[in-house]
């Protein structure tokens, strides 16, 4: 058997890839050989990359002034930057586009150049400027709208490039960029706190015609509806509500409420005398009085009178409202005069309108009193005496001797 050459051309195997290994077959061409073929050792066969480039910028591209920034290429055997440098790593510190060509470092010849690189020299942002759209001093419950360029972080942590404020403190907007930041003006905005408004009321249920008096409190001034003055008693007509506005010194409102229940009176009652018994008409409660005075114990409908005088009957409701009724004289007022009496006494002209004139036969006190018992004229009379009576009201009036003789005086 003779030694044969054989020889593998690589180039001529498709779909070659790194790392690939190639085995041959050798097979003898002799009849006799024994074996008739034999397989040699394996050779392994590494396919070298192609040439390439690309640049890393793990800092970005844009640089302050006074700083750089870090552009590195692929590894390879050399380089050359677009600058000259020759440095796999460079740090451009001027706006421009940068690239590399980089020589491969494998068996195989060759070299790549890299897209270019743009680079630029950033500045720091310019001090930007807020206004605000109304008042900053305000009463709580309003606000007001701040406004600046948009891309900027408000001093309460707001990003929109208008923000709408409505509690108390110094506001401002604040740009960043790589290369520092800028603060606005500022804008003071006060909110001042409303006043805590509330009512005071002398009554909340009344009985009507009895007056109330309504008094703001936790304010400075105030303004009442219906016609009402701040701490000033009126008489309400019917149940309403009342508001008043309080009104700070700071000139900021808030409201208060009272409600005022007017409760209707009892129908006035009208007293009948029979004998002894004075009735009353129909009421819930009764109280009866004589010459003003209640007597105790007589709450019935009926009284039965037990001594001359002045009465009357005061009658309530179901909610407690009173009316009294007229004047019931118990007295010998249905004669002009008293008999069998030695201080017997006539007055004339009655009825008169300015001067009575007393009659009688003695020295003797007379007093003249209204219906209500009230006492108008105390005085010492003698036969022929004058009592001036100009300046009484019209009505009927009661002149009483020391000795209880009483006489109807009537000043038209």
């Amino acid at each position: 058997m003779g030694d044969n050459l054989a020889v593998l051309n690589v180039n001529n195997i498709d779909k070659v890839v790194v790392g690939n290994t190639f085995t041959c077959m050798v097979t003898s061409n002799e009849t006799c050989a024994s074996p008739a073929t034999s397989t040699s050792n394996t050779i392994a066969i590494t396919v070298g990359s192609g040439p390439s480039a690309s640049i890393s910028a793990p800092n970005g591209t844009t640089f302050c002034a006074g700083q750089s920034i870090t552009l590195t290429a692929t590894s390879g055997s050399a380089y050359l930057w677009s600058n000259g440098a020759t440095s796999q790593s460079i740090s451009p510190n001027s706006t421009g586009n940068y690239s590399v060509t980089v020589t491969n470092p494998g068996g195989c010849n060759g070299s790549a150049t890299s897209n270019a690189v743009a680079v630029f020299e950033g500045t720091a942002p310019a001090a930007p400027t807020i206004s605000a759209s109304g008042n900053t001093t305000f009463c709580a419950g309003s606000s007001v709208t701040l406004s600046g360029n948009s891309g900027g972080t408000w001093s309460n942590n707001a990003t929109s490039s208008t923000i709408s404020v409505n509690t108390s403190g110094t506001y401002y907007l604040t740009y960043t960029n790589i290369c520092g930041s800028a603060t606005s003006n500022s804008i003071l905005v006060t909110v001042n706190s409303l006043p805590a408004v509330s009512v005071s009321s002398t009554a909340s249920t009344v009985c009507a015609g009895t007056s109330v008096t309504l008094t703001g409190i936790g304010a400075s001034s105030y303004v009442w509806n219906n016609g009402v003055q701040d701490g000033v008693a009126f008489t309400p007509t019917a149940t309403s509500n009342y508001t008043v506005v309080g009104t700070n010194a700071n000139n900021c409102t808030n409201t208060a409420s009272a409600n005022i229940t007017v409760n209707a009176l009892p129908s006035t009652p009208i007293v009948t005398q029979n004998g002894n018994i004075l009735s009353s008409t129909s009421a819930t409660l009764y109280q009866w009085q004589i010459n003003g005075t209640d007597i105790a114990g007589a709450t019935q409908q009926q009284y039965n009178i037990t001594q001359d005088g002045n009465y009357t009957v005061v009658v309530y409701n179901a909610n407690g409202c009173s009316k009294t009724s007229a004047i019931v004289i118990v007295n010998p007022t249905s004669l002009e005069t008293i008999t069998n009496r030695n201080d017997e006494i006539s007055i004339f002209p009655n009825p008169a309108t300015s001067t009575i004139t007393i009659k009688t036969p003695i020295t003797t006190q007379l007093s003249i009193q209204n219906l209500l018992g009230e006492i108008l004229i105390s005085t010492t009379v003698q036969n022929n005496s004058n009592i001036d009576i100009s300046h009484f009201t019209k009505g009927i009036y009661i002149a009483k001797t020391k000795s209880g003789q009483c006489i109807k005086v009537v000043k038209e």
